[in-house]
């Protein structure tokens, strides 16, 4: 999840799954905007899952 002032950020494969979760857990937010993903979160997500593998593993990606 990425966070900027009040607003929470997530990419998940099942918004309305994810989003279920949340408020059974008890957040209530103010204001849900669900969107489709751009190239920004493409590559936003390979970079993050990068720093994420062994550095055996991301050297040979």
């Amino acid at each position: 999840p990425r966070v900027q002032g009040a607003e929470l950020s997530l990419a998940v494969p099942d918004p309305a799954a994810e989003l279920a979760r949340w408020l059974s857990a008890g957040c209530r937010p103010v204001e849900v905007d669900v969107r489709r993903p751009s190239l920004d979160d493409l590559y936003r997500a390979l970079a993050h899952r990068r720093q994420e593998l062994p550095k055996e593993t991301a050297d040979a990606a």
